[in-house]
């Protein structure tokens, strides 16, 4: 007679693990009926300012810091945006725009068309439109807070038994040999364990072997920082089949 044990991740495999930074992104401006409307927004020595041509490209890390694709940061310093080793926090996504905090960003025509937050002579305030990376339809990326790293992932989940529900909780079926129990946390399916029927001496889900087959939490958000930054999913199975 062969018994098995097999632990279960049917709803790990429809789980989302926050993003470490947001989509890289370049930045136009937004000003309707001005001339700044979709200009490009780059880097001139280390001022932020319209350029001509290629513009900057960049993420809004999990920190609130805003990193350019050559590994300098957006650095503000008395209203004016620089580039630097070490970034100024406080930048997000909001609404496809980036942001910092509650302030204004301006183009100011004294300081070479340079991007300001505070108010300038002759300045032109504008939107900042973070546009998803070579897109020709000024696409916005997805909106994207730092510090709101989390794990969430879907209530339902499944096993040859049938489905769990939240809580710690067994359910399941009998035959004429076996009965099977599904363990669950959080609606998380953690082990489904075949034991035997009563009078089997030798059943494996009674053994110490069988505990192999129950995984905490802990183990797959660990198992899920391994994986790269980016919306990631992981499906994961174990199966112990003893003879």
């Amino acid at each position: 007679m062969k018994y098995s044990a097999v632990a279960s991740f049917a709803t790990l495999g429809l789980a989302t693990f926050a993003n470490a930074a947001s989509q890289n992104f370049d930045i136009i401006t937004i000003k309707s009926g001005s001339d700044f409307q979709y200009s490009t927004v780059g880097v001139n020595g280390d001022t932020v300012e319209i350029v001509q041509g290629n513009g900057l490209e960049g993420a809004v890390q999990d920190d609130g810091t805003l990193k350019l694709s050559d590994g300098s940061f957006i650095v503000i310093k008395d209203g004016k945006l620089t580039t630097g080793k070490k970034g100024t926090d406080g930048f997000a996504i909001y609404q496809g725009y980036v942001t910092h905090g509650d302030d204004p960003f301006y183009v100011c025509p004294n300081a070479a068309f340079a991007i300001e937050t505070t108010q300038c002579t002759n300045g032109t305030s504008v939107a900042l439109k973070a546009l998803k990376v070579g897109s020709t339809s000024a696409q916005s990326v997805p909106d994207f807070t730092p510090g709101s790293g989390s794990i969430s992932s879907s209530s339902s989940s499944s096993s040859s038994s049938g489905s769990s529900s939240s809580g710690s909780s067994s359910s399941g079926s009998s035959s004429s040999n076996s009965t099977v129990v599904t363990q669950s946390l959080e609606s998380t399916t953690l082990a489904t364990i075949t034991s035997c029927a009563s009078g089997v001496t030798d059943c494996p889900a009674n053994s110490a072997s069988s505990a192999s087959a129950s995984i905490s939490v802990s183990t797959l958000t660990g198992a899920a920082n391994l994986l790269n930054g980016g919306y990631a999913a992981a499906a994961l199975a174990a199966a112990l089949i003893l003879a």
